[in-house]
């Protein structure tokens, strides 16, 4: 009795679980095969069919417009995936959408033949299609998924349809034959890692409507010489030029507010750059290794210089700090051997650690009253500063800041302040006045 009200029990359960997924509508569908047993298909609410697989193993596929009177309208999620044969693909009229991953590493995959009825291609579909030398997106196509394309090593050329209106991330992701892409003018956004890693890419036209780039949608285009930023554009991701180390010049936009960390990182060859006023907020490293660099101008919303900032800004000779900014960040200045001059604003407190380490040019600098803290070998290695102010508000020091300096450096301070104590206690040159 006790086994059959068990039995009982676990019936009663799967009959529930049954019903709450029709109710739900998360019944599987019923896997079909065609009468010819070519392909592996599911039928569709409307009636038409999703090819899941296929047992083809032809060089050229040519995939039918219907499959036992079905209308083809989808290709499956890894559907044609790892085929290492099939060298071209035609695709039929009615055909909507090309699911995740549907044709990844096919690594002989050449040519593909898109309908005009096609209106999404996911996410992966053509990843690591890495024979892919061309294929025409058709006027239509509404949106293109996460890495749709990436890494197909020999695509040349793309041009996106004036009808895609979204981009998932990563689409031309490492594309590394990419040289020129047509992106639609519908576009508002392009969204983290675009064209990560399109080493060959050497221009683009950015769509006038756009207001975002994401994060690294740029990174490691290293032949890039040149890109206008639109208009409307607001906010630069993290490192979105990271290492364009091909690219001299660059306007940007008076609405941009927001620059990510490392945006410029590694651009080598930039020379100068006007931060719009607007800008107030600027990421860790923004400028980081232009060695190019020298000239810029700081805008004066910014209240904050963050760490790194400038560091190796190897050919930067002169800056002029805005009234505003409040703290200069750890190394933001550090290794900028030509820097001869920097002008600091009134409202400054706070000097990071190493902030201007190792600026082997720099003579001179005065401290204004207002600044508290001075990190830890702010400027170490300085080997030329032979003048120094500090101001009496200063009340900490970080060890070893003038470590490196100039023998005959001379430290100008008030009598009785801290900064006298310090110099005292450093045994470093000091000239104490009232």
């Amino acid at each position: 009795m006790k086994r059959m009200a068990i039995l009982w029990g676990l019936c009663t359960l799967l009959l529930c679980l049954i019903l709450s997924a029709q109710a739900e509508g998360a019944v599987p569908k019923e896997l079909l095969f065609s009468a010819d047993e070519t392909y592996r298909y599911y039928l569709q609410e409307d009636g038409t069919a999703e090819i899941v697989g296929c047992a083809v193993g032809d060089q050229e596929l040519v995939i039918p417009s219907e499959i036992d009177g079905h209308p083809v309208s989808r290709i499956g999620k890894d559907a044609f995936a790892e085929n290492t044969r099939c060298t071209a693909v035609v695709l039929p009229a009615g055909l909507v959408e090309i699911g995740e991953g549907a044709f990844a590493s096919c690594s002989k995959l050449t040519a593909v033949t898109l309908p005009e009825t096609l209106r999404g291609i996911e996410k992966k579909a053509f990843e690591r299609c890495r024979a892919l030398t061309q294929i025409r997106l058709p006027e239509g196509l509404t949106m293109l998924g996460d890495e749709a394309f990436s890494s197909c090593d020999q695509l040349t050329a793309i041009a996106l349809p004036a009808s895609v209106e979204w981009l998932g991330s990563g689409v031309f992701y490492n594309c590394s034959g990419l040289t020129a892409v047509t992106l639609s003018d519908a576009l508002t956004a392009l969204p983290a890692d675009t064209l990560n890693g399109c080493v060959a890419l050497t221009e683009i036209a950015l769509p006038e409507g756009l207001t975002h780039i994401g994060n690294n949608a740029f990174n490691g285009c290293r032949a890039l010489t040149a890109i206008r930023i639109p208009d409307g554009v607001t906010a630069l991701g993290d490192g979105v030029f990271y290492n364009c180390s091909s690219l001299t010049q660059m306007d940007l936009p008076a609405a941009i507010t927001t620059i990510g960390k490392e945006a410029f990182a590694y651009c080598r060859k930039l020379q100068a750059l006007a931060l719009p006023e607007g800008v107030t907020e600027l990421g860790r490293g923004a400028f980081a290794y232009c060695g190019a660099m020298t000239r810029l101008t700081i805008p004066a919303g910014l209240t904050a210089l963050p760490d790194e900032a400038f560091t190796y800004c190897e050919a930067l000779t002169e800056i002029v700090l805005p009234e505003g900014i409040t703290a200069i960040g750890n190394s933001a200045f550090a290794n900028c051997y030509a820097l001869t001059a920097i002008t600091l604003p009134t409202t400054l407190t706070a000097i990071g650690d190493h902030a201007f380490y190792c600026c082997g040019e720099l003579k001179e600098i005065t401290l204004p009253e207002g600044v508290a803290s001075l990190g830890y070998g702010a400027f170490r290695f300085c080997p030329v500063l032979e003048k120094a102010t500090l101001p009496e508000s200063v009340q900490y020091i970080g060890s070893e800041a003038f470590y490196g300096c100039a023998k005959k450096l001379n430290i100008t301070v008030k009598k009785g302040s801290y900064a006298e104590q310090y110099c005292k206690s450093q045994r470093l040159s000091i000239t104490a006045v009232d």
